[in-house]
């Protein structure tokens, strides 16, 4: 399993780097690839255990409120997945799933560990 989890953590973060180089083009470039990088950075950081589950908590959190207010625009504009917009937003939602993924990763080494050193 830990195999399967390295190889997820791993090539999200591969993902979400050429994410980041993409977004180069971008009039609002910077954001963006920071948003992404991060996200490659977390895959990174799990792997390595250095990632507390809170730091990714709290960035899926705010990445998911940006996808939602980008939704917001999406819908009262009505650009849907085709415009700028409707991938940024589709972006940020996928930044914050992976982090929910880390998050549930990191805390269920944590209850491992903590069982382990109980025994």
């Amino acid at each position: 399993m830990r195999i399967v989890l390295a190889t997820v953590n791993l090539g999200a973060a591969a993902f979400f780097l050429v994410c980041a180089g993409w977004q180069l083009n971008d009039p609002d470039a910077m954001a963006w690839a920071v948003l992404y990088s991060m996200a490659a950075l977390g895959g990174v950081l799990v792997q390595l255990k250095r990632l507390p589950w809170t730091a990714a908590a709290w960035f899926g959190a705010g990445s998911l409120v940006l996808g939602l207010v980008l939704a917001g625009q999406v819908i009262i504009e009505r650009q849907y997945y085709f415009d700028e917009v409707g991938r940024e937003m589709m972006g940020s939602v996928l930044v914050a799933l992976f982090m929910g993924v880390l998050v549930l990763q990191i805390r269920a080494q944590e209850r491992t560990n903590h069982h382990t050193s109980d025994s």
